[in-house]
């Protein structure tokens, strides 16, 4: 104890999911008068259960102060940016703090948020005292000292994103899902690669353009693998993150394309790792010194004044103790093969990732085309926070030579936005190819599909216990309503890796009701009979490709505007309050579902160009940058 707590002023208890229920109730039967704020759904829920009142923590937050805790988190995020650490931490030209930024952000938000609201509670609150949890001490300690801790339990409230790899499994018609370890996920990768490099290992043909592609998943983008088999474009897979093989159906498309497979296995093995365990050595000292010169960093992480740095830097020495190896080892494996293969330009889904960073970085020295190719549907306005977050996201051509757009809404927006008109290139969606080239009889249409789409680590918005709460309910109310009609209902899980589990809740209300939380979602979209999706989700385009009428149910509000999608009126928005009623109507008025489909047809033809012929159009692109360069 800080301070000897005085019993003339007022409790504020703080608490988070680390607190102990029966002690809680001990507790405020002594001390009075009190109040208690929960700094999280968890703690909030349990407190709700048990009838005991409180205040979530955000009620101390007014709405600009989320729009400059969300800024600050992408600030913040860029620390190794900055002079002089970011000489200090490059290495082949590659920022090695800068590599995992966006997952640094995910740890980093939370910690901000709970430091603002307390420092607003603190201020608020100057002549109380406080109780908190043991996790949120530390916090507390910054603006009182009239502080008791609740218990001494130790809790970690901000596990690093990513530490663990949510790989997939397909044996025999059966689908699940593992959780491993960075360490184990790498050993039976580098397991699987030695068969893979077997078969699938670098072919020598200078007669074909060789393109490199930065993660890609062969099964979403099945036409541009099948068709590049009669194109004189050679596709070399590059997939550090996510397997490139991992079931039948990913070997079967592999082995039927023009296509290799890129591993270490192509490499001097012995003197990779040498190299990587040298500048592995080199980097760490580096590293350590950096971490504890805190003269810059403490006055780097503050806010209001204040620092926080204490806070921040047991978990950035957390991430470079789990990545500086790999980081390390990354970066020389893709410098090697840079070496010994020539590359006629590299297409890539975001500006951002791991992988994709180093590779951006080879390919500029080589003066290797980039290209970015747009992966998903979005909200594509001109509020300045999203805009903020396409930057932060790595989703703008920021240092490609291309950016590869799906149609002409995005070449509208596009060029408002402020993109180079000479950046933009038109050719389709190649991962929906396959939609529009599908066999359209034998469907089903025999159940509704709902498409989940929890709220994220990485915005501010969704880590309120207002926004779960909303989720939570929409997803109650959606079980009970489709119940309650006798519909029957599937649930697909986003492939988020922290998509929250929602098994125990949608069991509690209707057992028969099916989660699947693995696999494509495409199947399930052709043979349902209503598409409902939490949100925008590209997987709306996916059912209005499919002629499927689709209900948006609204919950997450990041004052962003209207996406384009919302705005053309494809689909039927509500809320959760809603909803029941605007499901009973498209159930029984066939010209509401009808229109519905109509305006989602429309919507595709001036949102995709292309289509179903996307893999032509972007492997032809391919083989006429490659013509140029030699024609120059």
């Amino acid at each position: 104890m800080d301070k000897e707590l005085t019993s003339e002023s007022e409790i504020i208890i703080l608490l988070d999911n680390s607190f102990n229920l029966e002690k809680l109730k001990k507790t405020i039967l002594i001390k009075k008068p009190f109040k208690i704020i929960s700094f999280d759904y968890s703690s909030h829920k349990l407190l709700k259960e048990n009838l005991i009142p409180h205040i979530p923590s955000e009620t101390f937050l007014q709405s600009s102060d989320f729009e400059k805790l969300q800024r600050l988190s992408h600030q913040f995020s860029n620390w190794s940016l900055n002079d002089p650490i970011s000489q200090k931490l490059e290495f082949e030209g590659i920022n090695l703090g800068h590599l995992f930024y966006r997952d640094f952000q995910h740890s980093l938000l939370p910690i901000l948020k709970i430091y603002y609201e307390i420092f607003k509670i603190t201020k608020s609150l100057k002549n109380h005292s406080f109780i908190t949890s043991s996790s949120l001490f530390q916090y507390v300690k910054l603006f009182s000292n009239n502080i008791e801790k609740f218990d001494e339990q130790k809790n970690d409230n901000h596990q690093l994103l990513n530490q663990s790899i949510k790989y997939q499994f397909n044996f025999a018609n059966t689908k699940f899902s593992l959780k491993l370890s960075r360490k184990n996920y790498r050993t039976i990768k580098n397991f699987s690669e030695k068969f893979i490099h077997k078969f699938f290992g670098p072919k020598k043909n200078s007669l074909f353009t060789n393109v490199l592609l930065a993660e890609f998943d062969p099964i979403k983008y099945h036409q541009l693998f099948s068709h590049s088999k009669n194109s004189q474009v050679s596709l070399s897979l590059y997939n550090r993150r996510r397997p490139s093989i991992w079931n039948k159906k990913s070997y079967s498309i592999i082995k039927n394309s023009n296509s290799q497979i890129l591993s270490p296995l192509i490499l001097n093995q012995s003197l990779l790792s040498q190299n990587s365990k040298n500048s592995f050595q080199i980097f760490r000292k580096k590293i350590d010194d950096v971490l504890n010169d805190d003269s810059f960093l403490n006055n780097y992480f503050s806010l209001d004044g204040i620092s926080f740095w204490l806070i921040i830097k047991p978990i950035l020495k957390e991430f470079f103790k789990q990545r500086l190896e790999e980081s390390i080892n990354e970066i020389q494996i893709a410098k090697e093969i840079f070496e010994q293969i020539s590359f006629s330009s590299l297409l890539i889904q975001n500006e951002s990732g791991f992988t994709e960073q180093i590779l951006l970085n080879f390919a500029q020295k080589k003066n290797i085309p980039i290209f970015l190719i747009s992966h998903g549907l979005s909200y594509e306005t001109l509020n300045s926070q999203y805009s903020e977050r396409r930057i932060f996201d790595g989703v703008d051509p920021i240092h490609s030579s291309k950016y590869l757009i799906w149609g002409q809404n995005q070449f509208i927006f596009g060029k408002n936005y402020g993109i180079d008109e000479k950046k933009l290139k038109i050719v389709g969606s190649p991962s929906h190819d396959l939609l529009f080239n599908e066999n359209q009889k034998n469907i089903k249409n025999d159940y509704v599909l709902l498409a989940t789409s929890s709220p994220t680590a990485s915005i501010i918005q969704d880590l309120t216990i207002d926004t779960l709460e909303k989720y939570e309910n929409a997803i109650k109310n959606i079980c009970e309503v489709v119940t309650k009609q006798e519909k029957n209902l599937i649930i697909k899980l986003h492939p988020f890796q922290e998509e929250l589990d929602i098994s125990d809740l949608v069991n509690s209300i209707n057992p028969d009701i099916k989660i699947i939380k693995t696999g494509d979602i495409v199947d399930l979209i052709k043979n349902c009979s209503l598409f409902l999706s939490i949100d925008i989700s590209t997987t709306i385009l996916d059912a209005q490709i499919f002629s499927k009428p689709v209900i948006s149910i609204s919950v997450k509000n990041y004052d962003w505007g209207l996406p384009t999608i919302f705005e053309s009126n494809s689909c039927i928005r509500t809320n959760v309050d809603s909803f029941e009623k605007v499901f009973s109507e498209i159930q029984t008025n066939t010209n509401l579902q009808e229109t519905t489909i109509n305006h989602g047809s429309k919507f595709i033809d001036d949102y995709l160009s292309f289509q179903g012929n996307s893999s032509f159009e972007l492997l032809k692109f391919l083989k006429s940058i490659n013509d140029e360069k030699h024609e120059e």
